[in-house]
């Protein structure tokens, strides 16, 4: 009986009974876009597949997480422990779309780190700064084993708004 009283105060019910199941919106959520492009050839393709990564600049994980699940050839979108980590530490991960397109919900009124990992590009030559390696060893170990087969770019990105264009990361 104290279940059903409780069950009744807690939870919507539709007319004929059935409890409503609500997603929770939250007015305090920045909604993060943009755009990755790979070029081959001198054409511009949409680099399906690249990780975007987003770090708070002022937060870190409880323990630092391993890189496999994020890297770009072995992502794994559901079930995966290295995301949640992220997201609990205050960031965000995602993968650009078919159309290179990405879309991520992160905190409002937060700075943070943009870090793009292109999934069709390989590196060249680029290494990551000494401050650009420190924030990623927070984060994970080994740091450079993420940047170190595809290309990257980073950009910092601030949550001051709804919505936020990250605008076009291109790799050329």
């Amino acid at each position: 009986m104290l279940g059903m009283m409780v069950g009744n105060l807690t939870s919507s019910a539709s007319s004929n009974g059935i409890p409503i199941q609500k997603t929770q919106s939250y007015a305090e959520d920045c909604r993060v876009s943009g755009l990755v492009t790979y070029q081959k050839n001198g054409n511009e393709f949409p680099d399906q597949g690249a990780v975007v990564l987003l770090f708070p600049r002022k937060g870190t994980p409880e323990k630092r997480q391993a890189l496999g699940l994020v890297m770009p050839n072995t992502f794994v979108a559901l079930d995966n422990p290295t995301i949640e980590a992220i997201h609990n530490g205050g960031g965000a991960v995602v993968r650009a779309d078919s159309d290179g397109k990405f879309e991520v919900l992160v905190d409002l009124n937060r700075e943070y780190r943009l870090l793009v990992v292109s999934k069709n590009r390989t590196p060249k030559g680029t290494l990551l700064t000494e401050p650009q390696q420190k924030m990623l060893e927070a984060w994970f170990a080994p740091a450079e084993k993420l940047v170190r087969d595809n290309d990257f770019q980073w950009r910092d990105v601030s949550g001051n708004a709804e919505r936020v264009d990250a605008g076009v990361i291109a790799f050329e």
